[in-house]
């Protein structure tokens, strides 16, 4: 079975790739954008695993604070 965990965290987030209880693959959103401590949905970490997956998990706070989304630059 393979699973695929995304975490939107706040100050870092990333996915990653689990099959048999051993991880295959993890990417850090800040790696593939290039931009420090990058929060936020993991979009072009989840692009890089081009897998088909039987569960998916998600951890993290999914949506921003209202400060954060009245003000979108300092996302």
């Amino acid at each position: 079975m393979k699973y695929l965990g995304i975490s939107d965290i706040r100050i870092e987030s990333g996915v990653a790739l689990i099959e048999d209880n051993k991880i295959i693959s993890a990417i850090s959103e800040e790696s593939i954008s290039r931009i420090k401590m990058k929060g936020g949905f993991p979009y072009k970490a989840l692009k890089e695993i081009e897998e088909d997956v039987d569960h998916i998990y998600v951890a993290g706070i999914m949506n921003p604070p209202f400060f954060t989304r009245m003000f979108p630059l300092i996302q």
